[in-house]
């Protein structure tokens, strides 16, 4: 660009905020302000912000509550009174199994087997309910937690618990009062492997033996837990009052006195200074219902992971043909094969590869994912493809076909057809999915055979003629 076209574009860029009423001056041009510059103190008072940000961060982070000491406070909760979440009105049903809508594990969706279930056998753990000579054990003021640990002696079964039982004795014995209206605690304990002690499982807060319906009667009462899972060898337990005991039979361990009541997700060892065991024998109107696991009958249907996976077969090469290359001639075939050898007899009709002979006859059996190629660094690879799958309608694939993806279903002449005959098109059913008339249609070329095929190499380097 000349001196005289840069002089011009400078006054065109000059000229142009005249033309818009803008001001111009001559002045000099005003130059960047400089940053301000910080002394010591300002770098000291950033520092200072900074470590100050930085120990609200620590003592907020210090001050975040965990999952552990959340669990903690639901069982001092559970120790001082509260109910636990999983106690309910009356007895819990049976858990049942959830539906299965795709078959069954290890199963195959079709056909799908036929499922029985049985709901698990409900038992009643512990000791009969029935008055006794006590209704209450070292009782306390009526309402108070009386420092009365007790551990039934008698083995869960696997499955759910899904009700503590107690019985409300109507007359007091020799107790002060009866039942009604006292508290307790029940639990479900789980020994550790280690002499006397257990790990507390669940408890189920503060429970109250409630009035009877008849003064003058007692009866039984439930308290329900929502399916709490139990394994073989636990021990269900109370601590508290209003539950009748006999002193002169039994083998029920009792723990006396017990000053605090026992907390959950925490151990805790009969025989110790917090839970002395008072050598006696004693039998007390307390247990629990149980439902076991549920079980299960599978008929019918196609169980997976039975038969060993074949194994592919590796083709051979052909060395000599093209020296230098690995040469291989791969055919693509319709067989029968018997794709569950264990139980069903019947073969499934597939289309899968098999290596060929220079004459094209099949080398081995043809398979779905053979045969293996098995390539050498810097050495090419040649192959030949055949399609030698059924021509006419016995080439018609033996499964549905979407004729509505392109090139599936009519060929361009099928399309000008198509056009010209409207009133005999069904958008329902579109012309290729005519089996009556697709051998027909294939053999005028309007629509696609579904015998055709074409391969392709994934991570390899092909020229793009080859490419598929």
């Amino acid at each position: 660009m000349s001196n005289h076209k840069r002089l011009a574009l400078v006054a065109s860029l000059v000229v142009l905020p005249l033309a818009w009423g803008a001001t111009l001056t001559s002045a000099a041009p005003i130059a960047p302000a400089a940053p301000p510059q910080q002394g010591p103190a300002d770098v000291n008072k950033i520092k200072e912000d900074y470590k100050d940000k930085a120990e609200k961060t620590k003592e907020a982070k210090a001050k975040e509550i965990t999952q552990k000491q959340r669990d903690e406070a639901a069982a001092r909760a559970l120790q001082d009174g509260a109910l636990n979440p999983l106690m309910t009105v009356t007895a819990a049903a049976a858990p049942g199994d959830a539906p299965r809508y795709f078959s069954h594990p290890n199963y195959a969706n079709s056909p799908l087997p036929e499922v029985g279930i049985v709901a698990g056998e409900q038992t009643v753990v512990g000791n009969p309910l029935e008055d006794r000579a006590y209704a209450s054990d070292y009782p306390v003021g009526v309402g108070e937690l009386a420092p009365v640990f007790v551990v039934v002696d008698q083995a869960l079964t696997e499955g759910f618990l899904t009700a503590f039982q107690s019985w409300n004795q109507a007359t007091a014995g020799g107790s002060p009062f009866p039942s009604a209206g006292n508290v307790f605690h029940a639990y479900v304990l789980r020994p550790t492997g280690n002499a006397n002690e257990y790990t507390v499982l669940f408890d189920s807060g503060q429970l109250l033996v409630p009035a009877l319906a008849a003064a003058d009667t007692s009866e039984s009462v439930s308290y329900g837990v929502a399916n709490f899972a139990v394994a073989a060898g636990d021990r269900i337990a109370f601590y508290g009052q209003g539950i009748p005991v006999d002193t002169d039979v039994g083998s029920d361990i009792l723990s006396y006195p017990a000053p605090t009541a026992p907390l959950q997700d925490t151990n805790l060892t009969l025989g110790s200074a917090e839970y002395p065991v008072l050598p006696s024998t004693r039998t007390y109107s307390f247990g629990a219902t149980l439902i076991g696991p549920d079980q299960t009958s599978i008929t019918g249907g196609i169980k997976k992971f039975v038969d060993e996976l074949p194994e592919i077969p590796a083709a051979t090469p052909d060395t000599t043909s093209y020296p230098g290359s690995d040469f291989y001639r791969i055919g693509l075939v319709e067989y029968s094969q018997r794709m569950y050898a264990s139980d069903i007899p019947t073969t499934t009709t597939l289309r899968g590869y098999v290596q060929l002979n220079a004459d094209l006859t099949t080398m081995g059996e043809p398979s779905y994912l053979g045969p293996a190629i098995v390539a050498q660094k810097d050495k090419p690879v040649r192959i030949e493809f055949h399609n030698l799958l059924p021509t006419g309608a016995e080439g018609n694939l033996f499964l549905p076909v979407d004729t509505t993806v392109m090139g599936s279903g009519m060929t361009p002449e099928g399309h000008e057809m198509m056009e010209s005959m409207p009133d005999l098109v069904d958008p329902q059913v579109p012309m290729c999915n005519d089996l009556a008339m697709k051998s027909n249609l294939v053999a005028s070329g309007d629509c696609y055979s579904d015998n055709r095929a074409i391969i392709h190499l994934h991570g390899g380097i092909t020229p793009w003629i080859s490419d598929g």
